[in-house]
């Protein structure tokens, strides 16, 4: 038998519900209201420079661990005449611009919750990257979203890496910039490689193309950074293609990676090598997929739906004793 935890009340902290989505973590947490007010990004400065500890009690060590991922929901503020919950995607190194998988746990995780959808089904969620729209159908057990507006950054950019030389490939946005290229340019195999090595290449990749490249986009300012790297294979449309993302601070992501999914059908639109309305399948690191189609195309924007599935994986109340010096997590570089 356990013994019976008497804590006293200042101890204690907050449930977080983890789910998976293309087995991709995500943890996620509730906030009250007033702690956080303004639009998502006002909300995301005042996490990032008040509140931290939040984002490091829940992603890092001894609870979460380096590969870890969540997502921070708060209220509206009182007043506003958009309902509309707020959400912080965050990570062991900061915080996200956007996430697809998450938003697709959330899809189901405010099903469960009995949340109020739209008339259509649908709950608004807002993001740093702007509103966006997800539903889940118990029928088939998948969350779908509808984007927000994606694009081409510039394709064919080169970056020098060092042993490797001259290195192509393009930068598009799905709510955050990826740099895409397939594996082969670089002398992998995504499809049957070792993700720890392709992971490896990745890191070197991701270095140089942040130090080389220059995000200058119509999106806010704060949003105008390289989130991360995506080598894929190179699977016609008609198959199933697979992908591995490299974001943060050497994260790989174990799902498709829902915003860069939509970063890729912009590019591939782009080049001409999908259409408007075709579901095509991507599978992330952990060989799960989501998919993905181009629902609207408006200039140089497109909008695209992306749905998968997702799963609950626990219940935790989470404890912070005031004499644990870790009690806001710790990493190990």
């Amino acid at each position: 038998m356990f013994p019976r935890l008497n804590l006293p009340g200042e101890s204690t902290g907050p449930t977080v519900t983890d789910m998976h989505a293309g087995g991709e973590p995500v943890r996620i947490l509730e906030l009250s209201a007033g702690l956080l007010k303004g639009d998502t990004l006002a909300r995301r400065k005042i996490m990032n420079e008040f509140h931290d500890e939040i984002r490091t009690a829940l992603m890092l060590e001894p609870r979460g661990h380096n590969e870890m991922y969540g997502a921070i929901l708060s209220p509206a503020d009182a007043g506003d005449p958009d309902p509309s919950p707020h959400v912080l995607f965050c990570h062991t190194s900061g915080y996200s611009t956007m996430c697809g998988h998450a938003t697709l746990a959330l899809g189901r995780y405010l099903y469960a919750r009995e949340h109020n959808p739209d008339a259509n089904g649908r709950y608004r969620l807002r993001t740093p990257c702007g509103a966006i729209e997800v539903a889940y159908d118990q029928n088939s057990t998948e969350s779908v979203f509808e984007s927000v507006p994606c694009h081409v950054h510039a394709l064919d950019q080169v970056i020098t890496v060092p042993d490797l030389g001259q290195v192509r490939g393009d930068v598009g946005y799905g709510g955050a910039f990826y740099f895409i290229l397939p594996g082969k340019r670089v002398g992998l195999d995504i499809s049957t490689g070792p993700v720890s090595e392709v992971a490896r290449l990745a890191r070197r990749l991701f270095t140089a193309a942040k130090q080389q490249l220059t995000i200058r986009s119509h999106v806010e300012a704060d949003l105008q950074f390289l989130y991360g790297v995506i080598l894929t294979d190179s699977a016609p449309q008609a198959r199933a293609s697979r992908n591995i993302c490299l974001f943060g601070v050497n994260q790989i992501d174990r799902s498709p990676t829902g915003s860069g999914v939509g970063a890729r059908l912009a590019i591939d639109y782009a080049r001409g090598k999908t259409a408007v309305g075709v579901w095509r399948t991507f599978l992330g690191a952990s060989m799960l997929g989501f998919e993905g189609q181009i629902s609207a195309v408006s200039g140089q924007q497109i909008r695209t739906r992306i749905r998968g599935r997702t799963h609950f994986t626990g219940q935790t109340r989470m404890i912070l004793e005031h004499d644990d010096p870790v009690r806001h997590g710790f990493r190990l570089d």
